[in-house]
């Protein structure tokens, strides 16, 4: 017996074999999303690839700073160290554990103490807090010591979450050991002391609190004492093109240099030549009418 089939459901077989067809608009469609995911699988490589070399690029830029440049993860391990660090201390290398280098005594105060463990400021950063320009000194393994200025920040993301902490150390020995060295005086007049190349006046052994002008002016006098140095040559070298500073501004700057470096029981060293200017005075060395010494002279 022949089967019938309705007009209908013929058409529908056709279609759905058609719609099997490898050229149809679905195999189409579906091509075009495969095309779109590898393009965008290329594209997250790409960025992931420039992210790994830019990162590379900072990394070979820290490794040749000259100070130390130390980098650890939350855990205080350290991930980076450079050349500069290693030769301040060579404890410290990959995989370093940062609170146990910390808490080892190495790291002491200026005063030789040992450096509280919570205020060193790579622990400090870890916590979350930026510290700029702590001074501590490291005792390193073969019985050297150096002084360091450090600073530490804390490596977050743009969501705030932690990556760790940086770690910067420059070696500040020299300066340390020059500022804490005693100063000659480059000029002494009875008691005063002046240090031409260093803003420091002392007299009778104690420091004297002078401005920056104040202590222009003073240098300028005791450089050439013994002479007259005219009020316009005064006005040109301590003030310069500042601003226009009149004879009156010197009397007064005159005035209050020599009510703190003038004591009532000795003779004055700033005097007053009318009509012309004012000439600083050194008192006599014992035994002798006029002072050999003539000093130096300020630097330009």
């Amino acid at each position: 017996m022949a089967s019938f089939i309705p007009e209908h459901a013929g058409r529908a077989a056709v279609e759905t074999v058609g719609s099997r067809d490898p050229s149809g608009p679905m195999a189409e469609d579906l091509r075009a999303v495969n095309e779109r995911l590898l393009l965008s699988g290329l594209r997250e490589q790409a960025a992931r690839a420039d992210a790994e070399r830019l990162a590379a690029e900072h990394m070979a830029v820290l490794a040749q700073i000259a100070d130390g440049v130390v980098i650890a993860d939350p855990a205080a391990s350290v991930t980076f160290v450079n050349d500069a660090a290693r030769r301040l201390d060579a404890r410290l290398h990959l995989g370093t554990s940062l609170k146990v280098y910390a808490a080892s005594g190495h790291c002491r105060m200026l005063d030789g103490r040992p450096y509280p463990l919570a205020a060193i400021p790579v622990i400090r950063a870890l916590g979350g807090e930026t510290v700029v320009g702590a001074q501590l000194r490291i005792l390193r393994d073969d019985g050297t010591e150096v002084t360091v200025r450090t600073s530490g920040a804390p490596l977050t993301l743009a969501d705030g979450r932690r990556l760790g902490a940086v770690w910067t150390l420059q070696e500040i020995s020299a300066e340390h050991a020059l500022a804490h060295e005693p100063l000659l005086p480059d000029f002494v007049a009875g008691t005063l002391a002046i240090n031409f190349h260093h803003p420091r006046v002392t007299l009778r052994g104690e420091l004297v609190k002078l401005t920056a002008l104040e202590y222009k002016l003073l240098c300028q006098l005791a450089a050439n004492a013994g002479r007259v140095l005219p009020t316009q040559v005064l006005l040109a070298r301590v003030w310069a093109s500042e601003y226009e500073a009149t004879r009156d501004c010197l009397k007064v700057y005159i005035s209050r240099l020599r009510a703190k470096i003038e004591p009532s029981d000795e003779a004055p060293h700033i005097e007053t030549v009318r009509g012309l200017g004012y000439r600083f005075v050194r008192p006599p060395l014992p035994g002798t009418r006029q002072a050999a010494h003539t000093g130096g002279r300020p630097s330009a």
